[in-house]
């Protein structure tokens, strides 16, 4: 055909058209595949470790997947060894969720900002994103990580008994089944009773007893206490090794005297010679020139000149001087 302007400009225009239904044929199956790809299901493995847990039957997953339906994704947990899996599947995409048991009586309490989390409002779950099957790695129940064995915390206690006089001091608490008498205090050189225990993480009760385990604290109600049917026990929280503060029997702080931890001793009697006079209910007088058992060469009196108390300070003066067949005076 020979070449014309209108059989050109129809050539033209039939290779426009073609160039547009090859577009619109992309176009097509691009949607397709992604239809099709969202339509896929992806078995997804999900496994938590209940090691650290008590109190529990079954573990379950809750989700934006189903609707956080409770106990409709229960785990299992075939060979017994604490991890708890369930295989779900799921189609591509981002999911929130989280762990709970026995149909949502207990859940996970997750950490805002952690690496696994999501928060939205008020809610903090776990956080998922769908691209293909995958294994979801083992986490203990309410972390992002693996569990930890937990180990017992070494705690110090530290009684001071005021103005009692006691033969031995225990500690009885919910740590060591209120035991009179298993985990007894040592009596320290500045005074104080003290006891140092292995004690697993978590929240206790307690309270001193004292002489063979018959005599027990009567507690106030106060910040150190908690109010129980059988009377006020002391309360702690263990976490991790610690050294409790200085308690006075009976009390939620230290006694009047103030000694304290790294005191090395107590104080136990003083006098600071104030006045102006000797405190005769505290010393007594030597008096006479009997020689003391020594041969001793001096009269002891009370006279002034011999004694004075003044400026914070007992003043003793031995004179040279003859007096009752001696040459020397002193107190």
């Amino acid at each position: 055909m020979p070449l014309t302007k209108n059989n050109l400009l129809y050539k033209v225009q039939l290779g426009i058209f073609d160039t547009m239904i090859f577009q619109k044929t992309l176009l097509w199956l691009a949607l397709c595949l992604a239809s099709s790809t969202s339509l896929l299901a992806f078995d997804v493995t999900f496994q938590v470790d209940m090691s650290n847990e008590t109190g529990f039957n079954t573990p379950e997953v809750n989700g934006t997947f189903n609707n956080w339906c409770g106990s409709c994704a229960a785990m299992t947990d075939t060979d017994g060894d604490g991890i708890w899996t369930k295989v779900i599947s799921l189609g591509a995409g981002s999911y929130e969720y989280k762990y709970s048991f026995d149909n949502w009586a207990g859940q996970e309490i997750l950490s805002s900002g952690s690496s696994c989390t999501v928060t939205v409002g008020s809610f903090t779950n776990r956080t998922l994103n769908v691209t293909g099957n995958m294994v979801l790695p083992v986490v203990c129940f309410g972390t992002c990580s693996e569990c930890v064995e937990p180990v017992p915390a070494v705690v110090d206690f530290y009684l001071n008994p005021g103005d009692n006089t006691f033969t031995d001091v225990s500690i009885s608490g919910s740590f060591n089944s209120y035991c009179a008498t298993c985990d007894a205090l040592t009596l320290q050189p500045n005074g104080l009773w003290k006891a140092t225990i292995e004690i697993w993480p978590g929240n206790y009760q307690y309270y001193f007893r004292a002489n063979g385990g018959t005599l027990l604290e009567t507690l106030p109600i106060g910040n150190c206490t908690i109010n129980t049917p059988g009377g006020a026990y002391r309360q702690i929280t263990v976490v991790q090794d610690a050294v409790q503060a200085v308690v006075c029997w009976n009390s939620c702080s230290n006694c009047e005297n103030g000694v304290d931890i790294n005191d090395s001793w107590a104080l136990i009697w003083a006098e600071e010679f104030n006045g102006n006079f000797l405190d005769t209910d505290t010393w007594n007088y030597d008096l006479g020139n009997n020689g003391w058992g020594n041969n001793e060469w001096q009269l002891y009196t009370s006279d002034a000149e011999n004694i004075a108390v003044n400026g914070g300070s007992l003043k003793i003066t031995a004179r040279e001087e003859f007096s009752d067949q001696t040459y020397y005076t002193s107190s």
